[in-house]
C-alpha cells in the first residue's frame, strides 16, 4: 500500500506535468490520476505497449539501456552483457542501431574501459554506436 509521503510525491509529479497511473489501488490523493482496476491489467499493458520510448532498439539480450534527461539533452547509458564463455571476458558489441524519437544534433561518447575506438554517429533519426565496451554513455544534444 502507499503511504501519504509517497502519494504526495506522485501528486506533485503529476501537477508538474508528469503522468501517474495506478493499478488496482485508488488513493484519494491521486484521484485526479488515471487508475486501472485489477481486472483491467490487460488494457493497461496493451495501452502502454503502444507508447514509443525516446530511444528504440532491438532487444538482443547482449546489452541493457537506460535514458536520462540532462540539462542539454539526454544521456544514453549502455551496459554490455556480451559475455564470452571461452575467454570469461565481456566482448565489445560491434554495433547498436537505435531509433531516436526526438531531434538530435550532436553526440559524444564516454566508455569504460576507455576505448578509443568506441564511437557514435547520427544518421537522420538513427543513432549508430560502434565498439561498445563494458559501460558506455552517449551524450545526445
Amino acid at each position: 500500500l502507499m503511504d501519504n509521503a509517497a502519494a504526495d510525491v506522485l501528486r506533485e509529479f503529476a501537477e508538474q506535468g508528469g503522468e501517474v497511473i495506478t493499478l488496482a489501488r485508488r488513493v484519494d490523493k491521486l484521484k485526479s490520476c488515471r487508475n486501472f482496476a485489477k481486472n483491467d491489467r490487460a488494457s493497461l499493458v496493451a495501452e502502454m505497449s503502444m507508447n514509443k520510448g525516446l530511444i528504440e532498439t532491438a532487444d538482443s539480450g547482449r546489452f541493457g539501456i537506460a535514458v536520462h534527461k540532462t540539462d542539454t539533452g539526454y544521456a544514453l547509458h549502455i551496459v554490455n552483457y556480451n559475455f564470452n564463455q571461452e575467454s570469461h571476458k565481456i566482448d565489445p558489441i560491434e554495433s547498436i542501431d537505435c531509433k531516436l524519437n526526438f531531434i538530435a544534433e550532436k553526440v559524444s561518447v564516454c566508455s569504460f574501459p576507455e576505448k578509443a575506438e568506441a564511437d557514435a554517429e547520427l544518421q537522420g533519426d538513427r543513432l549508430i554506436i560502434r565498439n561498445v565496451g563494458i559501460y558506455t554513455i552517449i551524450s545526445i544534444i
